[in-house]
């Protein structure tokens, strides 16, 4: 085959490739996150729509702040607010434009940082680093939502370009230093993390005089930050340390443990924990075999006193790991942060495997023997602890067992024995064997997850925005972890509080006349600070989004007056006036068919003023018009297990197996069996 001709096919597969991918992130924008990566927390339902929230509330009320609140004001000023602002001003406001948003700076940081990072004559390298990123499924899922990441991924690409395009100059070092401080104060504090590896690439650069541009680059950052706490703050730093204090408080220094058996056991676990090994084992193992690789190579150190982005990378990799790994608190998302660095050295695994010697004689570098001998144990147990979690259905306490840890040392011991002194050079026949292996397993892993994410697409949080859309009124205010979003795309007003980490505000619901919670159950009812609400809620609906348990409540104060429909179809239920709720249920159905709340009081009301076969008939009914629904057909199921219980007719039995398998259908993440169901007090 013509060389060219060769060369311009895989050019133009590269390229649809790349084009497909990123096209694929704007896919179903509006449908609910993948069910099984909620099942690593709620943030990725109830987060994105904090961010954003400040920026809804200006462009459809004409105020970022309609009500005298502002303790979480800092997210108002991040890079993804002001965006949002501007998406919403000119598309509407959407969860939809929301998530748009957040793709577009998302995916402008990622080229920004790999036009940076690569010189022209490595073009096979960042194309494979390009694929290689594109392709990962986690990276992908989280791109599409506009968290403080999504801003910081821009931030992050451009502080990246213009400190390797214009460090050099004065203005440059200005400039970067300004950039990262934006990267921390609007990006997210996490960025200050990128700070480590500039600061080593001036020093390998400027050697003796590299104070100069650290100086310069800390007049840059002092300079845009006061400006920032001026304008935005009116000077007081007071927000953003106590934000700080509070953010470290609950992710930082008090969840380390300290004991140096514990701090092992999260350091070489900390990628094969469930958040990331299902996911991301393949993007992870290439390139840890990218970094051993290299520093096996010979000629290395020629090769870092060519490429200070090697040097960066790396710096900034181990930087980030030794600051996440140690923390109880293991959001996905915080991963993001490695997997630029990851998805860069994956590439180099790929794009550089070529005829070389490789050195095992690992005493002649202390340090690169440990950076190898550490990246190679994470490789076994990545491989190992995954496939015996899923084969025994352990959890991560798999991940965490020092058993994995010794055997991962082990086996690379014995490998280092065995090859010792030895000059190893790769074979043709291994290295298209490596390049092939790994290819089919990152195929086979990326495309079972996007498999999952794109062809059964939920939309629950749809379905919550349109009942509540219906159930509250123009004068309501709401409030709690999940009313943001569910209610993002009403025109409902809201306050940001989700009952805070660490320090509730017991006054905020009365000082601003909140009229309807929307929260966890759990977090609603155990937090302490809002003690003085009890006996003055009334719980008007509960519900399971998404795996987590929701519940709707009326605060029953003074100034609550107003009822919606909603609150009078719940007054005659709540009353026994079984006619009444069902007539009016069904009038309120005619309106909004979809409504799930309104559905669970009429059908529970219905078998006490009708036969038998009315209700079997309006459940089947139910069920048609939502049978995408999982919150829906979980109330189908407790509405024919309730009346299967009570009649012992066996249609409602079949009905209750019926819709508590199309439930887990639709919903994966509840780990619960028929039996179980059956057992539950209905």
């Amino acid at each position: 085959m013509d060389k060219g001709f060769k060369n311009h096919w895989l050019n133009t597969t590269w390229l649809l490739s790349v084009l497909g991918l990123a096209a694929l992130r704007f896919w179903q924008l509006d449908a609910d996150p993948a069910s099984h990566y909620i099942r690593t927390g709620a943030s990725l339902v109830t987060d994105p729509y904090y961010y954003t929230y400040f920026s809804r509330n200006a462009v459809l009320f004409g105020d970022w702040l309609p009500f005298d609140y502002d303790r979480y004001s800092y997210f108002m000023y991040s890079i993804v607010s002001g965006f949002s602002y501007i998406m919403f001003s000119l598309f509407g406001v959407s969860r939809v434009v929301a998530h748009l948003a957040a793709l577009i700076l998302n995916l402008t940081g990622v080229y920004l940082y790999l036009v940076a990072v690569f010189p022209s004559k490595r073009e096979l390298w960042f194309k494979i680093t390009l694929l290689v990123l594109l392709a990962n499924p986690t990276f992908l899922v989280w791109s599409r939502y506009p968290i403080l990441e999504s801003g910081l991924m821009f931030l992050t690409g451009l502080t990246c370009f213009i400190f390797f395009r214009y460090a050099s100059k004065l203005w440059g070092q200005y400039l970067t230093g300004a950039c990262l401080a934006l990267t921390i104060l609007i990006g997210k504090l996490l960025g200050a993390i990128l700070v480590i590896p500039i600061l080593v690439i001036l020093w390998i650069d400027f050697r003796e005089n590299s104070w100069r541009p650290v100086i310069n680059l800390l007049i840059g950052a002092i300079a845009v930050g006061a400006t920032y706490v001026l304008i935005f703050f009116d000077g007081s730093l007071s927000v953003l340390t106590s934000y700080a204090s509070e953010v470290l408080t609950m992710y930082g220094s008090s969840s380390i443990d300290f004991n140096i058996t514990t701090l092992t056991h999260r350091f070489f676990s900390y990628i094969a924990s469930p958040q990331f090994s299902e996911y991301s084992s393949y993007t992870i193992i290439a390139g840890l075999l990218g970094i051993i690789l290299f520093l096996l190579r010979s000629d290395w150190q020629d090769e870092l006193k060519n490429n200070r982005q090697i040097i960066f990378a790396i710096v900034w990799l181990i930087a980030s790991y030794l600051i996440l790994a140690p923390q109880n608190y293991r959001p996905m998302r915080h991963a993001l942060t490695l997997i630029l660095p990851i998805s860069l050295f994956a590439g180099y695994c790929f794009s550089q495997l070529k005829n070389y010697d490789i050195d095992l004689r690992l005493r002649k570098n202390f340090v690169i023997a440990s950076m190898i001998s550490i990246a190679s144990v994470m490789i076994v147990i990545l491989m190992i602890v995954p496939q015996v979690e899923y084969m025994n259905r352990i959890a991560f306490a798999a991940s965490n067992s020092i058993w994995w840890l010794l055997a991962g040392c082990g086996v690379v011991g014995l490998l280092y024995l065995l090859c010792y002194r030895k000059n190893i050079t790769i074979t043709r026949t291994i290295r298209y064997g490596l390049i092939i292996c790994w290819a089919l397993g990152i195929s086979w892993q990326n495309g079972h997850q996007l498999w999952l994410i794109f062809s059964s697409p939920k939309y629950e949080i749809n379905h919550m925005n349109s009942m509540f859309k219906n159930i509250l009124t123009s004068e309501s205010v709401v409030c709690g972890n999940f009313a943001p979003a569910l209610t993002f795309d009403t025109k409902v007003k809201g306050i940001l509080d989700f009952f805070g980490p660490i320090n509730g505000d017991p006054e905020m619901i009365e000082n601003n006349k909140v009229t309807h919670l929307i929260a966890s159950r759990p977090t609603l009812i155990n937090k302490g600070a809002y003690y003085q609400l009890e006996g003055q809620c009334a719980e008007q609906y509960f519900l399971s989004l998404r795996g987590s348990p929701v519940s709707f409540w009326r605060v029953n104060k003074s100034y609550n007056k107003s009822l919606s429909a909603f609150d009078t179809l719940k007054y005659t239920a709540q009353q026994g006036m079984l006619n009444e709720t069902v007539l009016f249920g069904r009038e309120l159905l005619k309106r909004d068919s979809t409504n799930v709340a309104i559905w669970r009081m009429y059908l529970y009301a219905l078998p006490r003023t009708t036969n038998t076969v009315n209700v079997i008939s309006e459940i089947e009914r139910c069920s048609r018009i939502l049978e995408d629904c999982y919150p829906a057909q979980w109330v189908l199921t407790e509405v024919s297990g309730r009346l299967y219980k009570a009649t012992n007719d066996i249609r409602f039995k079949n009905l209750t197996t019926k819709h508590f398998n199309l439930a887990n259908q639709l919903d994966p993440v509840k780990d619960i069996t028929i039996q179980d169901f059956w057992n539950l007090d209905l």
